[in-house]
């Protein structure tokens, strides 16, 4: 129940934050403002306040801000129309709530980083190194013994994952010694003069994940085998494992097929039965698919205020990215269950509290993006539908709303029953 609240909370905020954008930008290029909306449905509290009236509605998710113009419409969550004289405006006002949901979810990133530093691998375990990522000359970091933990690079002991990445990616060209323990060895490369190289050298390195379950797919052949949180898998059909991505090799190599899966839990051993699923890629091959998650070897490291910044710039940008492409799969043929069914496990280490606050604000930020990127789309009741018609409008100098209020609302539709039929095409033909 508290996580439920929480979520409530959550998406309060976000939808203040948006229409707060809208409200601000319009006070500040001289557009006035009638009404203020927050949430949808049944009014619960309303007040004056100058010449703005500000509504509380009952659901907090949605709502618009009414500015005064000659035609007094309004611009949000739920309801977009604005057309002011002056068109500059009148799309500063449209895309302040987006702008608005995108620096609060950056703010969030920077503030959780600095305060609880970032999420990094504690380790320094090469599993393997890719050989064809690595460039020429450079071949030498090939000789990493699997397993080994690197201790020495040059004058550098890296303690973390990202700490050996940029102490190879930081280390003068010419020659270098890295040197590992379990097992004990020392080997020479030679650096790169460029520095997408040293990136590309670094790249190459594979990080060791130790075969733990992390979470567990709700609906998924491992949550029908009994797997649970914590349990170390130690064989598949009789094959010993030794790391995450050797478990991944044997599964993968099953699609369809019934494994049996040596788990250690508390100390005990035991033995899983589960079915795998076949899982179809782009290139039309078959892969198992068993619906776990790893623990990893994550750990929080402290970084002073100027790295908590570009960190919390470069989560921002990737989390609009990912958003972007995962948004886009509903109209094209390619959802994979595996990817969507993923997050099940995300929402249960939420729902269960093992997730720190950190995860929380993530989740905060992602909220708050997502609601930026809903509210662009260019459809009806969207932001971006009305600076599509604003575009319109100011190239053909004419008002367009009324033509355009049958048009877009058939392209919704069409694109509803698409993205509809993706999913039924996908979770149950496939």
């Amino acid at each position: 129940m508290s996580w439920i609240v929480m979520m409530l909370v959550f998406a309060v905020a976000v939808t203040l934050v948006h229409e707060c954008g809208h409200y601000g930008v319009a006070r500040l290029v001289g557009v006035g403002v009638d009404r203020v909306k927050i949430g949808l449905g049944p009014v619960l509290w309303r007040f004056h306040r100058s010449d703005t009236k500000y509504v509380v509605a009952c659901f907090p998710i949605g709502g618009h801000v009414v500015v005064h113009t000659p035609s007094c419409t309004s611009v949000g969550q739920g309801h977009s129309e604005v057309s002011p004289k002056n068109p500059w405006a009148a799309g500063c006002v449209i895309v302040a709530g987006a702008v608005a949901n995108i620096l609060f979810a950056f703010a969030v990133y920077t503030g959780s980083f600095a305060v609880w530093g970032i999420e990094d691998v504690g380790t320094t375990r090469v599993y393997d190194v890719n050989v064809t990522s690595l460039p020429e000359g450079s071949y030498g970091l090939s000789r990493l013994p699997r397993g080994a933990t690197v201790v020495d690079v040059g004058q550098e002991s890296p303690s973390t994952w990202s700490e050996l990445r940029r102490a190879l990616v930081g280390a003068s060209p010419g020659r270098l010694w890295i040197s590992t323990n379990n097992p004990d060895s020392t080997i020479e490369v030679l650096v790169p003069t460029d520095k997408r190289d040293r990136e590309r050298m670094a790249d190459a390195l594979q990080v060791w994940l130790d075969p733990v379950v992390g979470g567990v797919v709700e609906g998924s052949p491992g949550e029908t085998a009994g797997l649970e949180y914590g349990d170390v898998i130690t064989s598949v059909d009789g094959i010993r494992i030794a790391s995450w991505q050797d478990m991944q090799q044997e599964i993968r190599v099953r699609p369809g097929e019934r494994v049996e899966l040596g788990v250690m839990r508390q100390g005990m051993q035991d033995v899983r039965v589960a079915t795998l699923n076949a899982v179809v890629m782009q290139d039309g091959r078959r892969y198992g698919w068993l619906g776990i998650d790893p623990a990893g070897a994550n750990t929080r490291v402290s970084v002073d205020l100027g790295r908590a910044v570009a960190h919390g710039a470069n989560e921002t940008v990737r989390t609009v990215s990912t958003i972007l492409a995962r948004s886009s799969e509903l109209l094209v043929f390619d959802v994979q269950p595996a990817t969507v069914k993923s997050v099940g496990s995300v929402v249960w280490n939420l729902w269960s509290g093992r997730a720190p606050i950190a995860s929380y604000l993530r989740v905060l930020a992602v909220l708050s993006i997502l609601i930026a990127v809903v509210s662009m789309l260019p459809l009806p009741g969207c932001d971006g539908g009305e600076l599509v018609r604003l575009c319109l409008e100011s190239m053909w100098g004419q008002n367009v709303a009324d033509w355009m209020k049958w048009q877009t609302r058939v392209v919704l539709l069409l694109v509803l029953v698409w993205a509809v039929g993706n999913g039924v095409y996908w979770f149950l033909l496939k």
